[in-house]
């Protein structure tokens, strides 16, 4: 998930510094029509230094108090690390997935990237170890370019607007998670 200033939004009395509301209902939504199932997820947040916020699990209530407890990094938008983070996270998990298990990433993201040249190494290298990336960009910022050289491909691209229409990508989303076992969302 983008935890780039970009994806902040501050309260009316402005007291609190919280993550685009769109953003959080889209992961909570999608993780509720598949915490009933085999599919585990982990959540990273992203902008210079890509944080893990939850290991890899199968709990909807872990993944949803992650969400809750996270806020901006206010730098830059470093999709590349992010995508070594996720194939560490993918890597690493325990238990160790069945080697026919496909591998997901969901990558979230309302701009440009900061380097894309390493979007397209990590992008690269991702790719060939057999993990596929599904990407939705939020905002009129996100490039078409960078959401391709993310994914490869133009059937895993979604883009709207603004974070508040992210919730049509629940269906989708969902469905292609529940096609295998195993997932990790990278926003």
């Amino acid at each position: 998930m983008d935890g780039s200033d970009s994806t902040r939004r501050i309260s009316a009395d402005f007291s609190k510094v919280f993550y685009a509301r769109g953003v959080i209902d889209l992961i909570k939504n999608v993780t509720a029509r598949v915490a009933m199932g085999p599919v585990r997820e982990s959540l990273i947040s992203y902008s210079m230094n890509p944080q893990v916020v939850t290991a890899m699990t199968g709990n909807a209530t872990a993944i949803n108090a992650g969400l809750d407890s996270m806020t901006p990094e206010f730098l830059s938008t470093e999709a590349g690390q992010a995508f070594r983070k996720a194939r560490e996270v993918l890597d690493t998990a325990s238990p160790a997935r069945p080697a026919d298990v496909p591998r997901y990433i969901i990558y979230l993201v309302d701009g440009a990237v900061s380097n894309a040249t390493d979007l397209a190494a990590q992008a690269l290298v991702t790719k060939n170890m057999g993990i596929e990336v599904y990407a939705a960009g939020f905002s009129a910022a996100a490039k078409f370019d960078d959401l391709f050289i993310a994914t490869g491909s133009v059937d895993r691209i979604r883009q709207v607007d603004s974070d508040l229409e992210l919730d049509q990508f629940v269906v989708p989303l969902a469905y292609y998670l529940c096609q295998a076992p195993l997932s990790l969302k990278v926003a």
